[in-house]
Formats: C-alpha cells, sequence, structure tokens
C-alpha cells in the first residue's frame, strides 16, 4: 500500500514538473536562451545545427519556441502557426506560456489574422502576475503590439489604454528606447483622434529621449513631428522639418518623407519643388506611397514643370491604380 501510494505521489510529482518546466535540459537550448535576445540570427544557425529528433519531449517544444521567438526577433515574417501551435498544446502550466501566447499573437498579426492575434494577445496578459513588478518587459511588448494591432483596426480609444500601459512598463524598467516608441505609439493614436495637442507632447519627449540615444531614433521622431506639422495644416514647418531628414532616412523611410514633403509643397502651392519630390519618390524603387507621387504629378500646377511627353504617362499610371482615391488625397 505504502509502496502504490508513494508511487502514485512520484508520478504526480513527474507530471507536475513536466507542466511547469521553464527550462530546458540540453545545455545547447539553455545557451540560447540566454542568447536569442541579443543575438536571434546567431541563434537562428544554432537552432539549425541541432536535430530535434534527438531532444527530449519537452526540449523538442522548446526547441520549436526558440525557432519561433528568434525568427521574431530577427524581423523574419511569420508564414505558418504550426511551430507556436505546437509550443502552447504542450507548455501547458510551464511559466513561458505567457511569453508562448504572446508569440503566437505575433504569428497570427504576421498572417493577417488581427482577431486571433489580439485573442492571443489577451491571453498572454491573464497570464502574467498581477504584481506590477513582474514580467514589466513581456507585459510591454504585449501591451505594445496590442495597441498597435487596434490602431491597424481604427479602434483607438482601446488602443491608447494599452499603448500608455506600455510606456509606464518601459519606464518602470528604464528602457528608453521602448519608450520612445511608445510614446511614439500614443503620438499616432492621439493624431488619429484629433487631439494633435497631446500628440505633440508626445512626440517632443520621444525626440528629448532619441536625441541621447540614437540618430536614427532621432530621425524617426522628427518625421512624426514633422508628418503632424501637415495634418495640423502647419505645411511650412512640416516642410521645414522633413526637407532636413530625407538625406538621413533609411530607405524604407524615405519614401513616407518624400510623401509628405510633396503634399507640404503642393499646399504651398510650390509646384515645381512638388514635382521634385514626387519625381524623387518614383526613382527609390520603392511601392510605398507611389499613388501620391502620381497624384503630385497630375496636378495642374505641377503639370508645368514636367516634360510635356511624361504627363499622359503619370495620368495612365495614376488612373491604373484602383485604390486611389481622389478626395482621400486632398483631405489627407
Amino acid at each position: 500500500m505504502n509502496r502504490t501510494l508513494l508511487l502514485i505521489i512520484t508520478t504526480i510529482a513527474i507530471i507536475a514538473c513536466g507542466c511547469t518546466r521553464q527550462q530546458p535540459s540540453d545545455p545547447r537550448l539553455q545557451r540560447l536562451t540566454l542568447s536569442v535576445d541579443t543575438g536571434p540570427q546567431a541563434a537562428i544557425d544554432s537552432l539549425a545545427a541541432i536535430d530535434p529528433a534527438t531532444l527530449g519531449d519537452f526540449d523538442r517544444h522548446y526547441y520549436n519556441f526558440l525557432t519561433v521567438k528568434a525568427r521574431d526577433k530577427a524581423y523574419i515574417v511569420h508564414t505558418s502557426d504550426s511551430l507556436i501551435l505546437d509550443v502552447i498544446n504542450h507548455f501547458g502550466l510551464s511559466p513561458k506560456m505567457a511569453e508562448a501566447l504572446y508569440y503566437a499573437g505575433r504569428v497570427y498579426s504576421d498572417l493577417g489574422d488581427y482577431p486571433t492575434a489580439l485573442r492571443y494577445f489577451h491571453d498572454a496578459l491573464d497570464r502574467i502576475s498581477d504584481d506590477p513588478e513582474d514580467n514589466n518587459i513581456l507585459r510591454a511588448s504585449i501591451a505594445s503590439q496590442t495597441a498597435r494591432l487596434m490602431l491597424n483596426l481604427r479602434m483607438y480609444s482601446k488602443a491608447l489604454p494599452f499603448a500608455e500601459t506600455a510606456l509606464k512598463c518601459s519606464l518602470n524598467t528604464g528602457d528608453s528606447i521602448c519608450s520612445i516608441y511608445d510614446r511614439t505609439l500614443i503620438g499616432n493614436i492621439m493624431v488619429r483622434t484629433g487631439n494633435f495637442g497631446e500628440a505633440e507632447k508626445h512626440y517632443i519627449k520621444a525626440l528629448n529621449v532619441a536625441r541621447n540615444t540614437s540618430t536614427k531614433d532621432t530621425i524617426e521622431a522628427l518625421s512624426e513631428l514633422g508628418t503632424l506639422q501637415y495634418e495640423s495644416h502647419n505645411y511650412q514647418k512640416s516642410y521645414e522639418i522633413l526637407s532636413k531628414l530625407h538625406d538621413q532616412a533609411e530607405v524604407n523611410e524615405v519614401n513616407y518623407i518624400l510623401a509628405y514633403l510633396a503634399k507640404s509643397c503642393l499646399k504651398l502651392h510650390r509646384g515645381e519643388d512638388a514635382a521634385q519630390y514626387a519625381k524623387e519618390m518614383l526613382q527609390t524603387g520603392s511601392e510605398n506611397n507611389l499613388r501620391i507621387a502620381y497624384y503630385i504629378l497630375v496636378q495642374p500646377e505641377v503639370r508645368q514643370y514636367l516634360d510635356p511627353d511624361s504627363i499622359d504617362y503619370y495620368f495612365d499610371k495614376y488612373l491604373d491604380n484602383d485604390s486611389v482615391k481622389i478626395t482621400e488625397v486632398v483631405e489627407s
């Protein structure tokens, strides 16, 4: 009887340990757990050298977890949910489950299934301890991603509390870089709701921090401030800010800045400059904001600065873009 009871207790203990394990037993996975945040691409290469078939049950699922996490950290777009679903189905009560649910949200965000992504983000927040000091970094990431999805879905009033939570967590942990992104996110939400004054305050605070940390973040904060001036109908101020940036910005941001420069010049009745910026947008080879470039180039006050032989071409390209709506561009 005592031996039977001991066997039952031992079995329960083993199951409990399996459900609540947080770290793998394989030393290679242990090392990668420590390095994946700072060197995701190196982690991906190291994971590729491990045969998951040689791992124990928990470690094999943990291997899949690290694979998804490393790809996300390396900004590789997720194209399948199979790995993360495997992780979630086997992590059970593991303390890592909250993080696994967060990455499930990231996977479904990339897959374009925003409702499912939001559900996983909410589930991840529910798994985190109620202690405000516990898991601040993970809490900030979940809250930030939730706010960004809601912003994309135009759920502005619901997005704001999550963005504010993310900022609070970033400030609590002293993460100045994330605080820049969180303030910019709050500013973006404020712009969408027409609260330009509050948006400007957050952009300026983000800019002040960025100037002490990163040139790239400084440029991004200034570009947000410049576009805010455009949305506030301060076209000259918008032009003054953005005209100093487009030579410094990264390729994927250049067209964004050029679009607002061209639109500002059009509002300021500077047709020649508007034409220059619009043509520069076409020369970058980026697909972003092409409809704005063609819209600028077909405007009467711009056409006089173009080669007459090119005008018909720009009209055709403008009309070929089915998503173009004149009122949408004029009112933006």
